[in-house]
């Protein structure tokens, strides 16, 4: 009658109901596994305003609220002043303008002492956060340009520091530059329908990311191409390729991968993704192939994963079963060669029931 759900049906979790009161607060919400016992969480309020949830099981879990009255403090009156739950309690301030300024977190750990933690913060009058001070008194103040956007960050305990120098943006609203404290710069660029187009990250004058990203009509990622210049010899680091693809549903379908590094390092991969009508997944195959990268030879390695499911209801989404086929091959110029594979499969409590050579 007042358009109120009342039930949710999911293959996952089976039958939830819920009641609620003339205001249309939720009464009480009563699970699958609850109803086989007969227990249910139970809400309460005082009018519209939430406070307690009272579980069935383990009282000491219960959450209470405390709103405050009409000689509430620091603009409490009426707002949500106080919230305890079995970790401890949580206690909130408030501005003018409701914004809440400071929290004291209480932590109740058993077998140890009593921690609390104090933050707060400081808005303008656009309602935006100027200021911010952490439990451990380290203050951290925000700057904004004429447009209203963020565009220096910088810390102080102790000693004052940067955070961020210096961020920029389009005309779009939408950034286009970032210079972190150490230097390390960030370039991005979109293309018309406003979708990173490449990402360039710069350090004492070298190349350490530039990334290029393509999309299809909807937006999925299509690749991502790091074409950042090769490091020097004995360095970490190179270019990278992705390329992806998806079914009728928009799920990702296949991914292929390449490496190109110094001192003859490259590598690839490919991976091939499986799924049935209620979007499980039903199988998942990637292989790798990599030269000078881990030693100075060639490793194949991959595995083949096969997904079963259950058939009971309420557990549709619950693993029956896994399949693991997987390999490795080292070949070096030593001639020192490593060739292994195994069958594993394992039950739905995830232990394992067989393994084969």
């Amino acid at each position: 009658m007042g358009d109120r759900r009342t039930e949710v049906n999911h293959p996952a979790s089976g039958i939830t109901s819920f009641t609620y009161d003339a205001l249309g607060n939720v009464l009480t919400k009563q699970t699958a596994n609850m109803a086989e016992e007969g227990k249910m969480i139970t809400y309460t309020y005082d009018y519209h305003r939430l406070t307690g949830i009272n579980y069935p099981d383990h009282p000491e879990n219960n959450v209470k609220y405390y709103y405050g009255g009409r000689n509430a403090s620091h603009n409490r009156i009426g707002r949500l002043m106080l919230r305890e739950d079995g970790t401890g309690a949580i206690e909130y301030f408030y501005g003018k303008m409701g914004e809440v300024t400071k929290t004291r977190r209480t932590l109740i750990v058993p077998n140890q002492a009593i921690a609390t933690y104090v933050t707060q913060w400081t808005y303008d009058s656009h309602n935006r956060l100027v200021e911010m001070i952490y439990p451990d008194e380290e203050k951290v103040t925000y700057s904004y340009n004429l447009g209203g956007l963020l565009e220096k960050v910088r810390g102080e305990k102790s000693y004052g520091y940067d955070y961020i120098t210096k961020l920029g943006y389009d005309k779009f609203e939408q950034r286009s530059y970032l210079k972190y404290c150490n230097g390390a710069e960030t370039f991005y660029t979109y293309d018309n329908r406003r979708r990173l187009s490449n990402l360039a990250v710069n350090s004492g004058g070298t190349s350490i990311m530039d990334n290029a990203y393509t999309f299809d009509a909807v937006s999925n990622v299509l690749s991502v191409a790091n074409n950042a210049s090769l490091p020097q010899s004995g360095n970490a680091g190179g270019q990278m390729a992705h390329s992806y693809t998806y079914d009728g549903l928009y799920r990702l379908a296949s991914a292929t991968g390449t490496y190109t590094g110094v001192d003859s390092k490259s590598a690839s991969y490919t991976l091939d993704m499986g799924y049935d009508n209620m979007h499980r997944i039903t199988s998942k195959r990637q292989h790798l192939t990599q030269d000078n990268v881990q030693f100075n030879g060639t490793l194949n390695v991959g595995y083949d994963l096969s997904y079963t499911y259950s058939s009971e209801e309420g557990k549709k989404f619950q693993l029956e079963s896994v399949k693991d086929v997987n390999y490795r091959t080292e070949e070096t110029p030593e001639g020192n060669n490593v060739e292994n594979g195994l069958v594993y499969s394992y039950d739905k409590w995830k232990t394992q029931a067989r393994m084969t050579p």
